[in-house]
């Protein structure tokens, strides 16, 4: 019997992030006795997907992190995983710029598909001569030593290959597909989640799923909520997520008086479930490669408000996104959320056509990963 052929996948660290996420969907749904996943991270803390990934038979390998002083160092650590721990029939690397140096060592260790992957459209590092310059030959060694360039939006591939490149033809769109059946949950069982939650029947519920960064803009999301209660009292919001940032939202959660109207659910592994609680979904973000997660909240039949920094690739055209720019005053979100409780309820058979219709269905985006990986 053949064993199957293995693909390394370049990240941080695997935890539930729209990227990691979306692999993982990958993952489960691939045919693993034709391909499997091995990961290269940079972190030696445990990932949140790390045990589900050695259970489905991937291993994970740590490099040191590729800061100034380490380069040199993160060069043989992912060498020595390509010559020792291979073969490896193709490299996926999710590292954004840093791309560059990684599918380098890949091509100069004779992996045969090297393929460059783009999540997001900016980074948070400010601009300055040293980091245009980093950029400029970062997309020069992506665009040398890569078979494929790909993207979950045309932003994200301008961002990271740039216009020329996207203009010739030269990347890809994968969509950022997702289980589809897993958001159709009946009425009965979202009651129940809200009762095990502690959400009352005539509750109002608002919701935001993200990891506590800058670039998610929770303050702002606070600010908008505490409009909202003030004009209607029985309101709440749901947190979902960890990060960085968790203990100074909620010191102002504490500072503010919303503690017992802002729930911290922390990760959750239930998302579809979660989702279909909310009556609106948040997403004021600084900037997105595409907002996976507005996938799962139109899937969900669930209108959302989100900043027009959210690529428009996102919105399936049901009727339930709404974009505000972040320029405009706390009550124009608030009444643009306002509108979105009364906005009418959109059919699963409709929700699902839609899904299909613009690619994300996960089993397309494994189509086209698969017989990228395959060479075919």
């Amino acid at each position: 019997m053949c064993k199957p052929i293995r693909v390394l996948h370049v990240f941080g660290v695997m935890n539930r992030g729209g990227a990691e996420t979306f692999i993982m969907n990958i993952y489960r749904n691939l045919d693993r006795k034709k391909i499997q996943f091995d990961f290269a991270v940079e972190s030696g803390f445990q990932g949140d997907y790390d045990d589900e990934i050695r259970q489905l038979g991937g291993n994970i390998y740590v490099v040191s992190k590729p800061d100034r002083k380490n380069v040199t160092k993160y060069y043989f650590a992912l060498e020595n995983i390509l010559i020792n721990k291979g073969p490896f029939a193709a490299i996926h690397s999710h590292v954004h710029f840093f791309s560059g140096i990684v599918l380098a060592i890949a091509k100069k260790n004779n992996v045969p598909i090297r393929i460059a992957h783009s999540h997001t459209t900016k980074d948070d590092r400010k601009t300055s001569f040293p980091r245009w310059l980093y950029k400029y030959t970062m997309r020069k060694l992506i665009s040398f030593n890569s078979t494929e360039m790909v993207g979950c939006s045309k932003p994200s591939c301008i961002s990271l290959y740039g216009g020329k490149n996207v203009t010739k033809g030269n990347t890809r769109i994968i969509p950022n597909g997702i289980e589809i059946k897993k958001y159709n949950i009946e009425e009965e069982k979202i009651r129940f989640i809200k009762s095990k939650i502690g959400i009352s029947e005539d509750a109002i519920v608002f919701g935001h799923i993200g990891r506590f960064e800058k670039v998610k803009n929770h303050k702002f999301i606070l600010k908008v909520f505490m409009e909202i209660k003030r004009k209607m009292p029985k309101s709440i919001l749901l947190l979902v997520g960890k990060g960085n940032l968790k203990g100074e939202i909620e010191t102002f959660v504490k500072i503010n008086n919303l503690g017992e109207s802002v729930l911290f659910l922390g990760l959750r592994d239930d998302i579809p479930e979660i989702i279909n609680v909310f009556d609106v979904f948040l997403f004021p973000s600084l900037y997105e490669g595409l907002g996976i997660v507005l996938i799962e909240a139109q899937a969900a039949g669930i209108p959302s408000i989100c900043s027009d920094t959210v690529p428009l690739e996102v919105d399936l055209n049901l009727g339930l996104l709404r974009f505000i720019s972040l320029n405009c005053p706390v009550e124009d979100w608030c009444n643009g959320i306002l509108s979105q409780i009364n906005s009418k309820k959109i059919s699963w058979t409709e929700r699902s056509k839609a899904l299909q219709n613009e690619g994300y269905d996960i089993s397309k985006s494994k189509t086209i990963l698969h017989s990228i990986y395959l060479g075919s």
